[in-house]
């Protein structure tokens, strides 16, 4: 786990990285790392899942062919995200 108060590895990669302990790097146990959180065991399988079975982007930037759809889908898009950030007035009124 990598945070701003430094990284914790796991403690069985300790006989291989453990000239790395010191004030940045700990090793602890597995569980100790996750923190009793119940999304990672949900959330790695996951992300294996979807790095190892759908495409990435340099395989679709190989397919991807400009035409009036793909224009017609990303002048939407840019005109959605731009009406998001629009700055609306609330009249206070009879409060």
């Amino acid at each position: 786990m990598f945070g701003l108060n430094g990284m914790a590895l796991p403690d069985s990669w300790r006989p291989v990285f453990g000239s790395l302990q010191g004030a940045y790097f700990q090793f602890l146990p597995w569980k100790e790392i996750m923190q009793g959180s119940r999304d990672a065991y949900v959330f790695i399988p996951l992300a294996l899942f979807l790095c190892l079975f759908f495409k990435n982007s340099n395989q679709m930037a190989e397919r991807f062919k400009a035409d009036w759809k793909s224009l017609i889908w990303v002048a939407a898009g840019a005109y959605a995200v731009l009406n998001m950030v629009k700055k609306t007035d609330f009249i206070y009124l009879n409060f």
